[in-house]
């Protein structure tokens, strides 16, 4: 097993390899690879654990990698074998599994617009260009970590399947309500899944309705964001009466759905 014998090379040449599906088997490259992965766009590594510095060694070989799906354990530790990170990454989509160690400091993501993680809580500098968000399983609504994806249009919050584990929306709906400095300003599709309606009070009725709505005191506000065009939520995470409400407003644009029973505890 590597690093006590030498570690197979399993694409010794691929250099028109445009797809990668790894999963259940290590078919990663080291940095000694002869010819690397020119043409790789689409990289996803599944169902097995996976050393930390075979990882990097394969993205760095991966210089016109686009979209990368992590979904294994990380093996952290890998005796006399140094882990190399490059300096950034080429990637505009990210998908990160919640026993994946992926680091969010001492890289730049200069072409990041989709990220999907399963409770990122510090998404740091990759923040900063990302235009699609997805975050799974929250437990903890950390909305100064939230307000660094300042160019963000579209957002999914998932709360974590947990019956003890009640999270209060409001915090979110006072940030994207600031008058002075309202959070998502290019927020135009918010999505709410798997959160308990009973603390849910009305929050998202007052975001769409001072987004969307001629203000009812005008000059109040210093910043006008943008409307939302789409909002989606399933029955257990908005109340009927707020539920209604939203589709006078909305119209079409308010999409009820039945909760996925995945996430059910």
């Amino acid at each position: 097993m590597f690093p006590e014998r030498d570690f197979p090379i399993l694409l010794p040449e691929a250099p028109k390899l445009e797809i990668l599906d790894v999963s259940g088997a290590p078919v990663l490259c080291q940095r000694s690879h002869p010819v690397g992965l020119p043409a790789l766009r689409a990289l996803t590594v599944s169902n097995l654990r996976v050393y930390d510095a075979l990882l990097w060694d394969t993205l760095s070989l991966a210089p016109r990698l686009d979209s990368l799906v992590l979904r294994h354990k990380t093996e952290r530790d890998l005796p006399n074998y140094a882990t190399l990170r490059p300096p950034s990454l080429p990637i505009s989509r990210l998908e990160v599994d919640e026993d994946v160690y992926f680091p969010v400091g001492g890289i730049d993501y200069p072409n990041l617009r989709s990220l999907r993680s399963w409770n990122m809580v510090h998404p740091g500098t990759m923040a900063r260009t990302v235009t699609t968000v997805e975050l799974e399983a929250i437990f903890i609504l950390d909305v100064d970590q939230l307000r660094l994806f300042r160019v963000v249009e579209h957002v999914s919050l998932r709360g974590f399947d947990s019956p003890e584990q009640d999270i209060d929306l409001q915090e979110l709906f006072t940030a994207l309500l600031d008058p002075a400095e309202p959070m998502w300003p290019c927020l135009r599709h918010l999505e709410l899944w798997n959160f308990e309606s009973e603390v849910e009070s009305g929050g998202l009725l007052d975001v769409v309705r001072a987004r969307n709505l001629p203000p009812k005191r005008p000059g109040v506000s210093t910043v006008t964001p943008r409307p939302l065009e789409k909002v989606e939520f399933d029955t257990i995470s908005v109340p009927g009466w707020v539920a209604a409400q939203l589709r006078e407003i909305l119209g079409d644009g308010c999409a009820v759905k039945m909760p996925d029973t995945r996430y059910l505890p």
